[in-house]
């Protein structure tokens, strides 16, 4: 889930949908569809410190003047059958080595171990998943992390490249969120993404969609609980109930 300023089409990726988001959200036709996401912004420390390990950041990050979405990843997961590589999730490029996604995404699910590293293959420059462009880039993993006790609250995992994307002008990091504060609630978003909204299945083609994020009592309201501050919501109007994103 992202965020943009449109005077300066400047991006932030301010949260991953969490997993088991039923588990706080009844679905109900005669509502809108409400979501849970987990927020970047309390995870930044792990992230610099665990993960960046206080390496220069990218000097440009977020500016999309076309809006063409250049930091998103589409990440595959091999076939222990065929040995090929099937995509599995969105992932988005937050630097040239690293990939922030959902820990669902990185994680064995029987286990809740890390998936081996060469279990990904990493793909940026995409509009279609059938048709890589020019301008599209694989890489494969050396690193795999996911926030420690991950749950739906912390559902965040990252993924490190054996080496750089190239930053061009279709390959860009989106820039982190920085403030823990409450600007984000009550203000728009964006998902973006290759899986459909319901049921998981890929779409060929990368959809968006913008949405409201709901305030924080709002949230708390529709789950019949107080989320967590590590957590907000977003509602889907019913005409668009077909796209998600991370």
């Amino acid at each position: 889930l992202q965020s943009s300023n449109r005077r300066s089409c400047m991006f932030t990726v301010v949260g991953v949908k969490a997993r088991s988001s039923d588990k706080y959200f009844t679905r109900n036709s005669d509502l809108p569809m409400v979501d849970a996401y987990a927020r970047i912004s309390y995870h930044l420390d792990w992230i610099e410190d665990s993960i960046w390990n206080v390496q220069p950041k990218e000097t440009e990050c977020g500016v999309d003047f076309k809006w063409d979405k250049l930091w998103h990843v589409a990440i595959f997961h091999r076939n222990i059958t065929t040995n090929g590589f099937t995509f599995t999730c969105s992932g988005t490029l937050i630097s040239a080595k690293h990939v922030v996604t959902t820990a669902g995404c990185v994680l064995n699910q029987t286990t809740g171990q890390p998936l081996p590293e060469d279990t990904f293959e990493l793909k940026v420059g995409l509009e279609r998943l059938s048709q890589p462009t020019a301008y599209a880039q694989t890489r494969y993993v050396s690193e795999v992390h996911f926030y420690p006790k991950s749950t739906t609250v912390h559902d965040i995992g990252i993924l490190v490249t054996s080496w750089p994307f190239r930053i061009t002008q279709d390959v860009k990091p989106i820039c982190l969120g920085s403030s823990k504060n409450s600007a984000i609630w009550n203000s728009d978003g964006e998902i973006s993404g290759w899986e459909t909204f319901e049921t998981g299945v890929p779409n060929d083609i990368r959809r968006s969609d913008r949405i409201s994020i709901l305030g924080s009592k709002k949230c708390s309201e529709l789950a019949g609980k107080q989320l967590s501050t590590n957590m907000f919501c977003s509602d889907y109007p019913k005409d668009k109930r077909t796209h998600q994103a991370d």
